[in-house]
């Protein structure tokens, strides 16, 4: 699982501590390490193959939606935002919101599947200005359709405990220095090159 996936999780725990009553659908088959702790809120999977249609899914998704009856359906990157719109067409959402959580969303005809399902959502959200300037400037939403919500970040998760810091400096040799860390993963998405690029001009 990805980022996207623990910002969906971490999403829906804090709204059901706010008092909701949350249902997480997952196109494919849920991962062994996001399948068991979450007892708060629903976890279900509609069991699609990655990369495969499936027309199957949006019948199973209607009764999904028809049984929870939820206020706001709330969509999570390209293939799922393009599946909830869609999905529309056959069954009621109140309110449609679909997330995009990277400048890269994938080729043509994924824009222009955005663009075409573009007015079956109330509003398409980004989680950075980057990635909706892109989507704008691509064609996939208009300016006046996108808005930017970063991600939210539980602070307490990262609360500096300083033993801990000073042992972790200590084994890889960097006390006193000053330290820039990226967490992510080592694939081109995320873009690494460019990072350490940039770090090269600030050491010159």
């Amino acid at each position: 699982a990805g980022g996207a996936e623990s910002q969906v999780l971490a999403l829906s725990q804090s709204l059901v501590g706010r008092g909701w009553e949350v249902c997480v659908v997952s196109m494919t088959p849920i991962p062994d390490s996001l399948s068991s702790g979450h007892a708060s809120f629903d976890l279900t999977s509609l069991s699609m193959r990655p990369g495969v249609p499936d027309l199957t899914a949006i019948a199973k998704f209607r009764k999904l939606v028809a049984a929870f009856r939820p206020t706001v359906v709330h969509s999570h990157m390209v293939h799922a935002n393009i599946f909830a719109r869609l999905s529309r067409i056959f069954c009621r959402m109140p309110k449609l919101i679909c997330t995009g959580h990277s400048v890269r969303e994938g080729g043509r005809w994924l824009t222009y599947a955005y663009r075409a399902t573009d007015r079956l959502a109330n509003v398409t959200t980004y989680v950075s200005e980057s990635a909706a300037a892109e989507a704008v400037l691509a064609g996939k939403v208009p300016a006046n359709r996108v808005r930017v919500v970063p991600n939210g970040v539980d602070v307490k998760a990262f609360a500096p405990v300083e033993s801990d810091r000073i042992k972790a400096r200590r084994s890889l040799g960097i006390e006193g220095e000053f330290l820039w860390i990226n967490v992510a993963r080592l694939v081109p998405a995320k873009d690494h090159a460019t990072l350490i690029n940039a770090w090269a001009i600030v050491a010159r």
